[in-house]
């Protein structure tokens, strides 16, 4: 948790169950502030006193647990769907090692964590697989729900926004556009790129089509392996170390099609 002396309020809890714990709090309290978290720690510790015990963990989680919204079992499970497709599309692809996924996070959010693979060249086909696995959770809804919801956009760090982004770079910074590949363009200013250059908005648009396209192809491929998925976030709310591992040693061998 940022900004939290969690030693200096709670003083239960020893070795690996501890540390554990610590980690699901931790979880539930990503996007909160340090000031969010002190209040959160206040607030417990006065109930506690008022019922004349020790802050206990279960304090915390009982009050980060209460900061997120009511979710139907119909939602939840479209947003295990959507983080199982981003997880599916690295794994198919390669692109860096999966550490952790959930879909419990405050506020009713969901996110994947991964860290880069060693020896991973950026080259044109790298930047291709990393569209696609940005694009494979709304691939996910797409190919099981025949939709998407908004949650794939709306912000600047949604789904989407990485996308273009990542999109507009490839064809005016990184030499692998499609128009004048070798004239470099500020990628700090490109949204303001696609506003002024309507040629290169659609080409940047054609890019994520084409991954997201790409990306449905593969999910349809591996239908049963995102359902495993999706039934495993569905039990635990997150999967993270050797359950995540365990996983995903034990899905059935993913299909491979080609792009």
């Amino acid at each position: 948790m940022t900004n939290m002396r969690t030693d200096d309020h709670v003083r239960k809890g020893t070795g690996i169950d501890r540390e554990a714990t610590l980690r699901h709090l931790a979880r539930r309290a990503v996007g909160f502030s340090g000031a969010d978290i002190e209040r959160l720690v206040r607030e417990a510790r006065q109930r506690a006193r008022r019922e004349r015990r020790t802050l206990s963990y279960a304090d915390l989680d009982a009050l980060l647990a209460a900061t997120r919204p009511t979710m139907s079992p119909e939602k939840l499970r479209r947003v295990a769907v959507h983080e199982a497709g981003h997880l599916l599309l690295r794994v198919l692809l390669g692109v860096g090692e999966v550490t952790l996924v959930t879909i419990e996070a405050v506020g009713g959010d969901a996110f994947t964590e991964s860290i880069a693979t060693d020896g991973v060249i950026e080259t044109r086909q790298a930047c291709e697989d990393y569209l696609a696995v940005i694009m494979g959770g709304r691939a996910a809804e797409q190919v099981v729900y025949d939709s998407a919801l908004a949650g794939s956009g709306g912000s600047s760090q949604s789904d989407l926004a990485q996308a273009t982004r990542l999109a507009t770079v490839m064809e005016t910074s990184l030499g692998f556009g499609s128009r004048h590949p070798l004239l470099y363009r500020d990628p700090d200013h490109w949204q303001t790129l696609l506003r002024q250059d309507a040629r290169l908005a659609r080409r940047v648009h054609a890019r994520i089509d084409k991954a997201e396209r790409r990306a449905r192809r593969q999910v349809r491929q591996n239908r049963c392996k995102l359902e495993i998925v999706v039934d495993a976030l569905l039990k635990n709310g997150t999967l993270e170390g050797e359950q995540l591992k365990r996983l995903l040693r034990n899905l059935p061998s993913v299909t491979m099609i080609t792009p």
